[in-house]
């Protein structure tokens, strides 16, 4: 459940971030084309123009490292994790297909903790607003909060539309094996992540 206090940081932020991302997603468009899928409301860019939900195994890029501090003020890096599958979820506490999708990836956490794989949350928010919501919502993997350089992030990880809740599925070699704009199901993750295990 999302707090008052979650929602009002939510609502300035989803403001403050609309003109930044308003230019950003049309500049993503006019660069690279929408990614192709069926159709909804399950997804929006930055700037909160609907995008399409889709998934893209088209190209296997190097996962860029980062370095983060996370909700519990651990220093983190992507490469604290090498030679696991991780699991790299952009989400924002006011986007409500990312906030409905943690309940899963915290069971997906659960479920394959020890088969090696590591998720990882990357918010577009500011962190004391994402990090109340990350301990709400019983967020068992680390997750990252600063605006700024998750935009940064999101075009690196291969989204250009800054389209949100997205997903990048990293080998345990540091590859992008897979993509998703839009909220995953449960079954969706599953089998994404069950293709990179051996």
């Amino acid at each position: 459940m999302i707090t008052r206090r979650a929602f009002g940081i939510g609502a300035l932020l989803g403001a403050g971030a609309f003109a930044t991302g308003f230019a950003l997603s049309r500049w993503g468009r006019d660069k690279s084309p929408t990614p192709r899928g069926a159709t909804g409301d399950s997804t929006r860019s930055i700037a909160g123009d609907p995008a399409i939900p889709s998934s893209s195994a088209e190209t296997a890029d190097q996962a860029a490292d980062f370095h983060f501090t996370d909700q519990h003020g651990e220093e983190r890096r992507l490469s604290d994790w090498d030679g696991s599958v991780r699991v790299v979820n952009f989400w924002a506490t006011w986007c409500p297909p990312c906030v409905h999708e943690i309940p899963m990836l915290v069971s997906v956490q659960e479920l394959f903790r020890a088969q090696g794989v590591q998720l990882i949350g990357v918010a577009v928010d500011d962190p004391d607003g994402a990090f109340a919501m990350a301990k709400e919502l019983g967020m068992n993997y680390p997750t990252m909060a600063d605006a700024r350089r998750t935009l940064d992030l999101l075009h690196t990880y291969g989204n250009r539309a800054a389209a949100l809740p997205f997903t990048a599925f990293v080998d345990r070699w540091g590859t992008i094996r897979d993509r998703h704009t839009g909220e995953l199901t449960l079954e969706q993750t599953r089998e994404k992540i069950r293709s990179l295990l051996p």
